[in-house]
């Protein structure tokens, strides 16, 4: 019995500080992406369930019976419309913040002295009293460090928007012009992010955010290094989308309005389908970000077999709405398709092939 507990005792647990920590930070990557994804696809497909004036339900008559498929959650979809119509300034505010917070826990990673409060000590000698009962120690914001959060962000931010715009056009096929652009696009924001983000990529080193980071040069990374593995973490992020479902598009839109009204039942596949991809991909940009950025000899194997487990789930989720798929089960083919009048929200019963 002593040996099998000293051999219990001995084994290391299935989840580490380390993997915990990975885990949460993953997670929060991928509570963001859903929230950017929920934004863009509740502003994509509202359209094709609201009238334009955006207060009626398109093919919804008062006094009538509502099929059971057009009985929409009001209070969901008028929450959700609220979401998607948000005033540009307000939208901008809101994406400053979280992306600032998730900014400042990717800094935390690299970092992990950087702190945004920082301990005030008392001044002059303490007195007898103070001695024998210590005061509860007093916190101030550290300014200096929030502007240097705050400009490491912006510069990080600039690539980043772009990518993200880039990203909600879809992931087009090769060999396109376009999905090559992506691909460029998703490698620079990359490789620019962990730059700024790692004390020894180049614009780390000329904005350190902490002063020891100005010493740091001498770890064995070089900036050139710093900027591939920023390049390898774009790229992996947009293998995932183009592997993914991508917003939907006014062709994919068009060919499920041409079954009849949008339903509850699309709209339930469509959004489940797409914020699994999309949050699939956060989750694994923050997971491989932190396994680039934390230097450890031994990286959990469930680490890594969750970040390649990214790729094939992602294009799963994919595989319901291609052409094939949608052929095979709602006979929309191309034929079909040339028959259909472009969808016109103002007309909803537009998009009905003759």
């Amino acid at each position: 019995m002593t040996v099998l507990n000293e051999r219990a005792g001995n084994r290391s647990p299935a989840v580490t500080p380390g993997g915990r920590d990975a885990l949460g930070f993953s997670l929060l990557c991928g509570l963001v992406g859903l929230l950017g994804g929920l934004h863009a696809f509740a502003g994509a497909v509202l359209p094709h369930i609201l009238t334009t004036d955006g207060y009626n339900f398109q093919e919804v008559i008062d006094g009538l019976p509502v099929p059971r498929l057009l009985d929409w959650n009001t209070s969901a979809l008028g929450l959700l419309q609220e979401y998607a119509n948000l005033h540009p300034l307000l939208c901008l505010l809101v994406s400053a913040l979280v992306l600032g917070l998730l900014w400042y826990q990717a800094v935390k990673l690299v970092s992990p002295e950087v702190r945004l409060f920082r301990h005030q000590s008392p001044i002059g000698p303490p007195t007898e009293e103070e001695i024998r009962n210590p005061p509860p120690a007093n916190s101030a914001l550290d300014g200096t460090m929030l502007r240097r959060i705050a400009l490491s962000a912006g510069i990080a931010a600039i690539p980043c928007c772009i990518a993200w715009r880039l990203g909600l056009a879809g992931s087009l096929r090769f060999p396109s012009l376009s999905s090559v652009i992506m691909a460029v696009t998703y490698a620079a924001a990359g490789e620019w992010s962990l730059s700024v983000l790692h004390p020894d990529g180049l614009i780390g080193r000329m904005l350190p955010l902490t002063e020891s980071n100005l010493h740091r040069g001498a770890s064995g990374h070089s900036w050139a290094g710093i900027c591939l593995r920023g390049a390898v973490l774009g790229l992996f992020v947009w293998i995932i989308q183009y592997a993914g479902l991508s917003l939907p598009s006014q062709t994919l839109l068009g060919s499920l309005h041409a079954l009849g009204t949008f339903n509850v039942a699309q709209w339930n596949s469509l959004a489940l389908h797409y914020m699994l991809c999309v949050a699939t991909a956060w989750f694994g940009g923050g997971l491989f970000l932190w396994l680039l950025v934390r230097e450890r000899s031994k990286t959990p194997f469930w680490l890594i077999a969750l970040l390649l487990l990214c790729v094939p789930f992602a294009s799963t989720m994919r595989q319901p709405f291609n052409a094939k798929a949608l052929a095979l089960r709602n006979d929309i083919t191309p034929e079909i398709m040339k028959d259909v009048r472009p969808y016109r929200p103002e007309a909803p019963a537009s998009g009905v092939p003759n």
